[in-house]
């Protein structure tokens, strides 16, 4: 029997999968957190829906959506998260020796990170549009009453996007695997957004 999926229907199954559970992920692993006794496996009332979440619930995370048979701590990719952010070259492979099924898995703990962080950012009041840029140097954005007014009010440098044209992958000369994954972060500026000023480019 061969497979008629490709990859990329693979991938995009999985990813449908787990969005349809990611609310349910999120709370599971905000009680995680919360009834965490140190030892990975917390007390807990009552027992989830589905085996993704009851496996949150219990400090890991499984490979796949629907009938995981693997699962990894949320302790270790916690681990692995904050070794990647100071060398991104360090793979997870080498951390675990663990096939790639399991990248998938961090890629579905980050997605619970940023959706816990969203909810911090809507209680703090700070979805507001633009509020990191108004908000990240209050040297040079915060206004008292009758301060003068500076001829340069900040100053601005870039690169150029010298960095960021490195992720096209006709760099490396690859095929890119697109899929429907989709940055949640005011940091970055979607395409459209961008290709309104391109009349403007001097």
């Amino acid at each position: 029997y061969i497979d008629p999926q490709t990859r990329s229907n693979r991938i995009e199954k999985e990813n449908n999968h787990w969005s349809t559970q990611m609310d349910v992920l999120v709370e599971a692993y905000l009680d995680y957190r919360y009834c965490d006794s140190e030892d990975g496996m917390p007390h807990i009332d009552g027992m989830p829906g589905s085996p993704s979440d009851h496996d949150v619930y219990h400090g890991y995370l499984g490979c796949t959506p629907l009938y995981p048979t693997v699962a990894i701590s949320l302790r270790t990719l916690a681990a692995y998260h904050q070794m990647h952010r100071v060398c991104p070259m360090f793979s997870f492979q080498a951390l675990c020796f663990l096939n790639e099924v399991t990248t998938f898995n961090v890629h579905v703990y980050l997605q619970i990170l940023q959706c816990v962080n969203q909810c911090l950012c809507i209680a703090l009041k700070r979805n507001t549009p633009n509020w990191h840029l108004l908000n990240a140097c209050p040297v040079c954005f915060y206004k008292v009453e009758d301060e003068p007014n500076l001829d340069f009010e900040w100053l601005v440098t870039m690169d150029g996007n010298n960095s960021l044209k490195r992720w096209d992958s006709a760099i490396y000369r690859t095929n890119a695997r697109l899929d429907s994954h989709k940055v949640q972060s005011d940091f970055w500026i979607d395409p459209n957004t961008v290709d309104k000023f391109s009349g403007e480019v001097r």
